[in-house]
């Protein structure tokens, strides 16, 4: 994955969250399941994340005397809107809110490859369609702004997460170290040790 402390211009970046193939809204987050669990873990550790990336990136703009600062200091107190899609379909909106990409990307869903091409699924059960990882990025293409997190605990994690790295709307992404993981949660705990490690300097 790309380096999650890469200098980046925040007016590229959106300002929302969206958790696709998991739960469907906020209400579902009080049912004890894999898919609830695992959505309010990552999205509370990746707003945590998200919040120290902009402070900052806007530390840094003052030192370098770039008056946009001012424009952006608003997102060091407001948390990002948090949207639950638990289709994909990228015939209507597919991952962007009003046109724009989200701030972060989390797909509690399937991963896989079908001759030997990455995709994922459309919904959190597999049963539905699958999308290639390049609909995907072609998708994001048309979308304003710029993604700064994707994350891909699923099956075949590492494999979507490298096309993806290769989009220039996405910043960093994340896919599962394991290539066919029981559950999205085994692998959120990969990414949350992961991260963590750095964050201590043991990595």
């Amino acid at each position: 994955m790309k380096k999650l402390d890469e200098m980046i211009e925040l007016n590229e970046i959106g300002t929302d969250i969206v958790v696709t193939a998991g739960p469907s809204d906020f209400s579902e987050l009080q049912k004890d399941t894999f898919a609830c669990n695992e959505a309010m873990v990552s999205v509370g550790f990746l707003r945590v994340l998200y919040k120290e990336m902009i402070h900052k990136s806007i530390r840094k703009m003052i030192r370098n005397s770039d008056t946009r600062w001012k424009d952006e200091l608003e997102r060091t107190y407001v948390n990002p809107k948090i949207e639950f899609r638990k289709t994909i379909d990228l015939t209507q909106k597919g991952l962007q809110i009003a046109g724009r990409n989200p701030a972060i990307w989390i797909h509690l869903g399937h991963g896989g490859e079908e001759d030997s091409v990455p995709i994922i699924s459309e919904t959190e059960d597999g049963s539905g369609e699958f999308v290639t990882v390049s609909q995907i990025a072609n998708h994001l293409e048309n979308g304003e702004g710029k993604i700064w997190m994707v994350l891909m605990p699923v099956c075949n994690g590492d494999a979507i997460a490298e096309v993806l790295s290769t989009s220039e709307k996405v910043v960093n992404v994340w896919g599962s170290i394991s290539l066919k993981p029981n559950t999205c949660w085994d692998e959120i705990l990969n990414f949350l040790t992961s991260k963590i490690a750095i964050t201590r300097g043991e990595a």
